[in-house]
């Protein structure tokens, strides 16, 4: 059954509870960005996966080819749900603080090509209620595709609330909010299909990185545009869909992006750590064939196995070897690639110790400190 918020959003009534949840929200986003580059590389779509041929992150298109030259002069309409300006692309934003802080995505305010921040950059933010502001791009990390821009008020701006993407199952209801194709304070409503969605399922390289899956409809101009709970928490910022397909749009979660603003706010970037490893989860069918390709491979059922090091890496100095099986990662035993990830997330330059299991059983345990990954590549 429907909760009564989810039942009036779909029938165009209004949230008479106590706490409007969906105007601090629908107040606060926005984030439609012009931008003029007629830059086409794709090479961060570039995998062996079928999938990533058809993901696109939603502004990708509008940014480049034709369809830039028709776009409206989105900042210029007074009724505006907030958004962006630069040139002639176009997105969505959050506001997250009274002062004005917006949350959205990186490639709307990056050059594409450089993968290069627009350091200290101009946008034009275009509220609901009609006011417009220039924005300051504060902070972005290309390798997340989240970034920060701060506008400047005269008086307190209504800030959506942040909820806690951990929080979330498969089959609760969810809505995201933006403007896409410009039209304005659109509002789409859907499920999470799947909490825990890996850059590696969809076949996208780099640092693996996780996804809510939804059932929202997305389209351009819902980049940066908030995700949010039948409470009206965020829970996610959305940042692509699947070309050609229905049903399947992806998320930042929100607890991943609290965590990189308060880096980005510190150091104005993203340390993403990096050790050199290609990493694969253990299960009992990758065992078997492992055993089959060598008979002494380690008599293990749980762990997360080594397949490559990169040769000058963190690890490679570490003395990681190829085969390897990681049982215990800075002091807590591992079974999932994803543990290593949430472990590395404040280790940069910090030493962690690390036991893997050898052919024959043999037990070593080494010390590696993590390097600050080059995401721009």
């Amino acid at each position: 059954m429907r909760s009564p918020l989810l039942r009036r959003l779909i029938l165009g009534g209004r949230w008479r509870g106590r706490d409007p949840p969906i105007t601090a929200c629908a107040l606060a986003l926005s984030a439609v960005l012009y931008s003029s580059s007629n830059d086409t590389d794709t090479s961060i779509l570039v995998s062996s996966s079928p999938l990533c041929e058809l993901l696109m992150a939603d502004t990708w298109r509008l940014l480049c080819g034709s369809h830039a030259a028709h776009l409206p002069s989105y900042a210029a309409m007074g009724s505006g749900i907030n958004g962006i300006v630069i040139g002639k692309s176009m997105g969505s934003g959050t506001i997250i603080d009274p002062d004005g802080t917006i949350l959205t995505c990186a490639h709307l305010v990056m050059d594409i090509q450089s993968k290069e921040a627009i350091s200290k950059g101009k946008v034009e933010v275009t509220l609901q209620d009609g006011r417009s502001f220039e924005g300051t791009v504060i902070s972005a990390d290309f390798h997340s595709d989240i970034a920060v821009v701060k506008i400047n008020s005269p008086t307190p701006l209504p800030a959506a609330k942040l909820g806690s993407s951990r929080k979330l199952q498969s089959g609760e209801w969810v809505i995201a909010l933006g403007c896409p194709l410009t039209l304005q304070r659109t509002i789409t409503a859907g499920i999470v299909s799947c909490v825990d969605r890996t850059s590696r399922d969809l076949g996208l390289g780099g640092k693996e990185r996780e996804y809510l899956q939804t059932d929202c409809a997305i389209n351009e101009g819902n980049s940066g545009g908030p995700l949010i709970n039948l409470d009206g928490e965020i829970v996610g910022i959305n940042i692509m869909k699947i070309a050609n397909a229905d049903g399947l749009s992806f998320a930042v979660p929100i607890d991943s992006i609290v965590k990189l603003i308060e880096q980005l706010r510190k150091n104005g970037r993203v340390a993403q750590p990096w050790l050199g490893l290609k990493l694969l989860d253990l299960n009992d069918r990758v065992v078997a064939q492992l055993k089959e390709r060598d008979i002494l491979f380690p008599d293990v059922r749980k762990g997360v196995f080594v397949p490559m090091v990169y040769p000058g890496s963190p690890a490679d100095r570490a003395g990681f070897l190829p085969n390897d099986v990681i049982i215990r990662f800075d002091g807590k035993p591992v079974e999932q690639v994803k543990e290593i990830v949430e472990a590395l997330r404040e280790k940069v330059g910090m030493p962690v110790k690390v036991i893997v299991q050898r052919a024959g059983g043999k037990l070593v345990t080494l010390t590696v400190v993590p390097e600050v990954a080059n995401t721009a590549t």
